[in-house]
Protein backbone atom coordinates (compact mmCIF):
# COMPACT_ATOMS: atom_id res chain seq x y z
CA UNK A 1 0.00 0.00 0.00
CA UNK A 2 1.02 3.64 -0.48
CA UNK A 3 0.90 4.25 3.31
CA UNK A 4 3.52 1.56 4.01
CA UNK A 5 5.78 2.95 1.31
CA UNK A 6 5.69 6.38 2.89
CA UNK A 7 6.46 5.01 6.39
CA UNK A 8 9.43 3.04 5.07
CA UNK A 9 10.69 6.11 3.29
CA UNK A 10 10.39 8.25 6.40
CA UNK A 11 12.27 5.67 8.49
CA UNK A 12 15.04 5.62 5.91
CA UNK A 13 15.45 9.36 6.01
CA UNK A 14 15.29 9.50 9.80
CA UNK A 15 18.03 6.86 10.06
CA UNK A 16 20.16 8.93 7.78
CA UNK A 17 19.42 11.98 9.92
CA UNK A 18 20.51 10.28 13.15
CA UNK A 19 23.82 9.25 11.59
CA UNK A 20 24.52 12.78 10.54
CA UNK A 21 23.64 14.35 13.95
CA UNK A 22 26.96 13.36 15.49
CA UNK A 23 28.97 15.19 12.83
CA UNK A 24 26.95 18.24 12.29
CA UNK A 25 23.87 18.67 14.50
CA UNK A 26 22.59 21.83 12.92
CA UNK A 27 22.79 20.54 9.36
CA UNK A 28 21.08 17.33 10.40
CA UNK A 29 18.22 19.17 12.04
CA UNK A 30 17.74 21.29 8.95
CA UNK A 31 17.72 18.24 6.70
CA UNK A 32 15.22 16.44 8.90
CA UNK A 33 12.99 19.52 8.98
CA UNK A 34 13.04 19.74 5.20
CA UNK A 35 12.31 16.03 4.83
CA UNK A 36 9.45 16.29 7.30
CA UNK A 37 7.89 19.16 5.35
CA UNK A 38 8.00 17.13 2.15
CA UNK A 39 7.03 13.71 3.44
CA UNK A 40 4.44 14.47 6.13
CA UNK A 41 1.72 15.79 3.76
CA UNK A 42 2.25 12.78 1.56
CA UNK A 43 2.06 10.54 4.62
CA UNK A 44 -1.25 12.07 5.65
CA UNK A 45 -2.73 11.63 2.19
CA UNK A 46 -1.39 8.13 1.66
CA UNK A 47 -2.42 6.81 5.08
CA UNK A 48 -5.99 7.93 5.01
CA UNK A 49 -8.73 5.37 5.16
CA UNK A 50 -9.27 3.60 1.93
CA UNK A 51 -12.30 5.00 0.21
CA UNK A 52 -15.01 2.50 -0.46
CA UNK A 53 -15.22 1.71 -4.13
CA UNK A 54 -18.81 2.27 -5.16
CA UNK A 55 -19.74 -0.01 -8.01
CA UNK A 56 -22.68 0.79 -10.21
CA UNK A 57 -25.67 -1.34 -9.32
CA UNK A 58 -25.84 -4.58 -11.19
CA UNK A 59 -28.53 -4.39 -13.79
CA UNK A 60 -30.89 -7.26 -14.06
CA UNK A 61 -29.96 -9.70 -16.73
CA UNK A 62 -31.65 -8.55 -19.88
CA UNK A 63 -33.45 -11.30 -21.68
CA UNK A 64 -33.34 -10.99 -25.44
CA UNK A 65 -36.56 -9.56 -26.75
CA UNK A 66 -38.28 -11.89 -29.13
CA UNK A 67 -39.71 -9.67 -31.80
CA UNK A 68 -41.38 -12.61 -33.43
CA UNK A 69 -45.03 -12.58 -32.50
CA UNK A 70 -46.72 -15.93 -32.40
CA UNK A 71 -49.77 -16.13 -34.49
CA UNK A 72 -52.73 -16.73 -32.19
CA UNK A 73 -54.35 -20.11 -32.66
CA UNK A 74 -58.07 -19.82 -31.86
CA UNK A 75 -58.43 -23.61 -31.81
CA UNK A 76 -56.39 -23.69 -28.58
CA UNK A 77 -59.31 -22.04 -26.82
CA UNK A 78 -61.46 -25.15 -27.29
CA UNK A 79 -61.71 -27.06 -23.97
CA UNK A 80 -59.84 -30.36 -24.09
CA UNK A 81 -62.82 -32.76 -24.12
CA UNK A 82 -64.23 -31.11 -27.26
CA UNK A 83 -60.87 -30.21 -28.77
CA UNK A 84 -60.14 -33.92 -29.24
CA UNK A 85 -63.15 -34.41 -31.52
CA UNK A 86 -62.74 -31.17 -33.47
CA UNK A 87 -59.02 -31.89 -33.72
CA UNK A 88 -59.79 -35.32 -35.19
CA UNK A 89 -62.13 -33.72 -37.71
CA UNK A 90 -59.54 -31.12 -38.73
CA UNK A 91 -56.57 -33.49 -38.79
CA UNK A 92 -58.56 -36.17 -40.58
CA UNK A 93 -59.48 -33.64 -43.29
CA UNK A 94 -55.95 -32.34 -43.72
CA UNK A 95 -54.35 -35.78 -43.72
CA UNK A 96 -57.16 -37.33 -45.79
CA UNK A 97 -57.58 -39.94 -43.10
CA UNK A 98 -61.16 -41.21 -43.20
CA UNK A 99 -61.01 -43.23 -39.98
CA UNK A 100 -59.53 -40.36 -37.98
CA UNK A 101 -62.14 -37.99 -39.41
CA UNK A 102 -65.00 -40.31 -38.44
CA UNK A 103 -63.62 -40.60 -34.89
CA UNK A 104 -65.04 -37.12 -34.27
CA UNK A 105 -68.63 -38.46 -34.39
CA UNK A 106 -70.98 -40.83 -32.63
CA UNK A 107 -71.79 -43.14 -35.52
CA UNK A 108 -75.13 -44.44 -34.31
CA UNK A 109 -76.94 -41.09 -34.12
CA UNK A 110 -75.09 -38.83 -36.53
CA UNK A 111 -76.88 -35.93 -38.22
CA UNK A 112 -75.42 -33.28 -40.55
CA UNK A 113 -77.03 -30.29 -42.25
CA UNK A 114 -75.69 -27.49 -44.45
CA UNK A 115 -77.75 -24.57 -45.74
CA UNK A 116 -75.36 -24.17 -48.73
CA UNK A 117 -75.29 -20.42 -48.08
CA UNK A 118 -78.94 -19.82 -48.97
CA UNK A 119 -82.19 -19.18 -47.11
CA UNK A 120 -83.98 -21.85 -49.10
CA UNK A 121 -84.33 -24.96 -46.98
CA UNK A 122 -85.23 -26.95 -50.07
CA UNK A 123 -81.60 -27.02 -51.21
CA UNK A 124 -80.13 -27.99 -47.85
CA UNK A 125 -77.74 -30.91 -47.71
CA UNK A 126 -78.70 -33.33 -44.94
CA UNK A 127 -77.14 -36.60 -43.81
CA UNK A 128 -78.80 -38.64 -41.10
CA UNK A 129 -76.53 -41.62 -41.50
CA UNK A 130 -72.80 -41.86 -40.82
CA UNK A 131 -72.36 -43.94 -43.96
CA UNK A 132 -73.42 -40.99 -46.07
CA UNK A 133 -70.87 -38.84 -44.28
CA UNK A 134 -68.20 -41.42 -44.97
CA UNK A 135 -69.07 -41.64 -48.67
CA UNK A 136 -69.10 -37.84 -49.03
CA UNK A 137 -65.74 -37.34 -47.33
CA UNK A 138 -64.12 -40.10 -49.40
CA UNK A 139 -65.39 -38.38 -52.52
CA UNK A 140 -64.01 -35.05 -51.33
CA UNK A 141 -60.62 -36.62 -50.55
CA UNK A 142 -60.41 -38.14 -54.03
CA UNK A 143 -61.13 -34.78 -55.65
CA UNK A 144 -58.92 -32.40 -53.63
CA UNK A 145 -55.39 -32.27 -52.25
CA UNK A 146 -53.70 -29.91 -49.81
CA UNK A 147 -56.84 -29.49 -47.73
CA UNK A 148 -56.52 -26.85 -45.01
CA UNK A 149 -59.18 -26.23 -42.35
CA UNK A 150 -59.18 -23.40 -39.82
CA UNK A 151 -61.63 -22.88 -36.96
CA UNK A 152 -61.99 -19.57 -35.13
CA UNK A 153 -64.45 -17.51 -33.04
CA UNK A 154 -65.04 -20.42 -30.71
CA UNK A 155 -68.02 -20.25 -28.34
CA UNK A 156 -69.09 -22.87 -25.78
CA UNK A 157 -72.66 -23.34 -24.56
CA UNK A 158 -73.00 -25.90 -21.79
CA UNK A 159 -76.25 -27.28 -20.42
CA UNK A 160 -77.33 -30.35 -18.52
CA UNK A 161 -77.66 -32.70 -21.48
CA UNK A 162 -75.44 -31.52 -24.32
CA UNK A 163 -72.69 -29.06 -25.11
CA UNK A 164 -72.62 -26.95 -28.25
CA UNK A 165 -69.42 -25.57 -29.70
CA UNK A 166 -69.76 -22.80 -32.27
CA UNK A 167 -66.93 -21.92 -34.59
CA UNK A 168 -66.20 -20.14 -37.84
CA UNK A 169 -64.51 -22.20 -40.54
CA UNK A 170 -62.30 -21.55 -43.53
CA UNK A 171 -61.53 -24.39 -45.90
CA UNK A 172 -59.03 -24.27 -48.76
CA UNK A 173 -58.14 -27.12 -51.09
CA UNK A 174 -56.40 -27.69 -54.41
CA UNK A 175 -57.63 -29.77 -57.29
CA UNK A 176 -56.21 -33.28 -57.23
CA UNK A 177 -54.13 -34.51 -60.15
CA UNK A 178 -56.32 -35.58 -63.04
CA UNK A 179 -59.30 -33.54 -61.79
CA UNK A 180 -60.61 -30.20 -63.05
CA UNK A 181 -62.93 -27.42 -61.95
CA UNK A 182 -65.24 -25.21 -64.02
CA UNK A 183 -63.61 -22.02 -65.27
CA UNK A 184 -60.10 -23.40 -64.96
CA UNK A 185 -59.91 -22.84 -61.21
CA UNK A 186 -57.18 -24.70 -59.36
CA UNK A 187 -58.52 -24.27 -55.82
CA UNK A 188 -61.77 -24.15 -53.88
CA UNK A 189 -62.52 -22.00 -50.87
CA UNK A 190 -65.34 -22.24 -48.35
CA UNK A 191 -66.21 -20.14 -45.31
CA UNK A 192 -69.04 -20.12 -42.81
CA UNK A 193 -70.22 -20.97 -39.31
CA UNK A 194 -70.64 -24.29 -37.55
CA UNK A 195 -72.54 -25.55 -34.57
CA UNK A 196 -71.24 -28.83 -33.17
CA UNK A 197 -73.50 -30.66 -30.71
CA UNK A 198 -71.56 -32.87 -28.31
CA UNK A 199 -72.70 -35.78 -26.20
CA UNK A 200 -70.69 -37.57 -23.54
CA UNK A 201 -70.50 -41.33 -23.22
CA UNK A 202 -68.34 -42.62 -20.42
CA UNK A 203 -65.45 -40.18 -20.39
CA UNK A 204 -65.53 -39.35 -24.10
CA UNK A 205 -67.21 -36.45 -25.87
CA UNK A 206 -68.06 -36.73 -29.57
CA UNK A 207 -70.15 -34.84 -32.08
CA UNK A 208 -73.58 -36.26 -32.78
CA UNK A 209 -75.05 -33.31 -34.69
CA UNK A 210 -73.36 -30.79 -36.99
CA UNK A 211 -75.04 -27.74 -38.50
CA UNK A 212 -73.39 -25.40 -40.99
CA UNK A 213 -74.56 -21.90 -41.86
CA UNK A 214 -72.35 -21.19 -44.83
CA UNK A 215 -71.44 -18.00 -46.62
CA UNK A 216 -72.42 -17.61 -50.26
CA UNK A 217 -70.03 -16.40 -52.90
CA UNK A 218 -71.56 -12.91 -52.81
CA UNK A 219 -71.26 -12.77 -49.00
CA UNK A 220 -67.62 -13.83 -49.08
CA UNK A 221 -66.78 -11.35 -51.83
CA UNK A 222 -68.43 -8.54 -49.85
CA UNK A 223 -66.68 -9.39 -46.57
CA UNK A 224 -63.27 -9.48 -48.21
CA UNK A 225 -63.94 -6.31 -50.19
CA UNK A 226 -64.85 -4.49 -46.96
CA UNK A 227 -61.52 -5.62 -45.55
CA UNK A 228 -59.69 -4.48 -48.71
CA UNK A 229 -58.72 -8.09 -49.25
CA UNK A 230 -59.68 -10.83 -51.61
CA UNK A 231 -60.23 -14.57 -51.21
CA UNK A 232 -57.33 -16.86 -52.15
CA UNK A 233 -56.22 -16.36 -55.74
CA UNK A 234 -57.46 -18.92 -58.20
CA UNK A 235 -60.06 -20.28 -55.80
CA UNK A 236 -63.63 -21.09 -56.67
CA UNK A 237 -65.97 -19.98 -53.88
CA UNK A 238 -67.93 -23.00 -52.73
CA UNK A 239 -69.61 -24.34 -49.61
CA UNK A 240 -68.33 -27.15 -47.44
CA UNK A 241 -71.66 -28.92 -47.73
CA UNK A 242 -71.61 -28.44 -51.48
CA UNK A 243 -68.18 -30.05 -51.74
CA UNK A 244 -69.39 -33.02 -49.72
CA UNK A 245 -72.60 -33.40 -51.72
CA UNK A 246 -70.97 -33.50 -55.15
Amino acid sequence: MVCTQYIDKLSEYLNKGYKIIGDDLMNSLKMMYIFALIIFPLFIVGCGDDEDVILPPKSETQQPVDTKKDTPNPELSIPAPFKDAIGALKQGMEEKNVNLYLDAFWNDEYWYQSDLGTDDIADDVTFDNINWEQESIQRLFSTYDGISVEFSKIEINDNAETVTVKGHHKLLASVAKGKSLPGGYQKVFAEGDNVFYFKKRGIEWRIYRWEQQEMSRDEIDKVYADLNMRPPDGALIQTWGGLKAR
